[in-house]
């Protein structure tokens, strides 16, 4: 094969590849105005993420938020709780509980990893296990007689 033959094949392969994506464009373009986004809408969002500024889904969110409110579009149907907008409040409280956890586990993996690293540089502490936690739930630690008798007992009841 050519090199000429070789390029005009890959031009045929880019060429269906193209039309297969506009395609497939026409179809979701098609869907969007089905329920209810206007098609200069769906084409700002198409120029959107053309052009890279990240405003696309910000143009989406607004046209399903219209289209939620036109009595004549399919979104219409859907419940304003699924899409209502969140109390401002109960935002920032997810959001500050969130970071504050994962603040908190990050000290806390810090403290596990400096004492971890302390026992495996000591000698004094070669001899202590420390289970990993699937394993702790395995670990049975022999009663005496009579907490074994309390405990006995108890399942009895």
């Amino acid at each position: 094969m050519t090199k000429l033959a070789r390029f005009q094949h890959q031009l045929a392969r880019g060429m269906d590849h193209i039309q297969k994506l506009e395609s497939r464009f026409q179809r979701l373009a098609g869907l969007l105005v089905d329920i209810g986004i206007p098609y200069f809408t769906v084409q700002r969002i198409s120029d959107a993420l053309d052009s890279d500024l990240g405003t696309a889904d910000h143009i989406l969110v607004d046209a399903i938020d219209d289209a939620i409110h036109d009595p004549e579009a399919l979104l219409s149907s859907l419940k304003p709780d699924v899409i209502g907008h969140p109390v401002l409040g109960q935002y920032q409280s997810a959001l500050h509980m969130t970071l504050s956890m994962r603040r908190k586990v990050r000290a806390q993996t810090k403290v596990s990893k400096f004492w971890k690293r302390l026992a495996q540089e000591d000698d004094r502490y070669a001899d202590i296990v420390t289970p990993s936690s699937s394993n702790i739930s395995s670990v049975r630690e022999p009663l005496t007689p009579a907490r074994q008798h309390a405990v006995d007992s108890l399942i009895a009841r």
